[in-house]
């Protein structure tokens, strides 16, 4: 089993929330609500509105970041895999985070992205990924991988 930490569209009640909670896709148990304990850089960027956490490349930038911590077996870690398009896209790393009542910090996997345009640190950095800001989202279905690629790398 793996512990994988979530902080975008794949929290309870977000656009990608149904395929941690298919069983089709492998198991994942919610563990409960975690903070990053280290500062990242949680912005929403490209055309399709996506949550990017950004490698912590930002000197300090960022904020503790609120998100989800789960329990996935191989196969949901695959399908997470294939999501975030790992590791083409986005990196699957290791990152602490703790219980918001706790002072236990617990080493996760998450998606960082670790390629991406200078320009992504101008934008406005959430401590959360809210439903309002999940409204715009475009899902991978509605576009192309490669236009997503484009949109946020350094080279094309």
């Amino acid at each position: 089993m793996h512990l994988v930490y979530v902080y975008g569209t794949l929290k309870k009640g977000f656009p990608n929330h149904y395929l941690i909670s298919d069983a089709e896709n492998g198991v994942a148990k919610f563990l409960y609500e975690a903070n990053t304990v280290e500062k990242f850089a949680l912005v929403v960027g490209s055309p399709f509105h996506v949550p990017f956490l950004l490698q912590n490349t930002n000197h300090g930038k960022g904020n503790v970041i609120t998100g989800e911590l789960y329990e996935v077996d191989d196969k949901m870690l695959k399908t997470l895999d294939k999501l975030e398009n790992h590791p083409t896209l986005y990196l699957r790393s290791k990152i602490q985070v703790k219980r918001n009542t706790e002072s236990d910090v617990i080493e996760c996997d998450t998606y960082l992205l670790t390629n991406y345009k200078p320009q992504l640190l101008t934008l406005p950095m959430l401590n959360s990924y809210t439903i309002a800001a999940s409204s715009s989202y475009i899902p991978p279905q509605k576009r192309s991988s490669n236009e997503t690629l484009k949109s946020v790398k350094l080279t094309t």
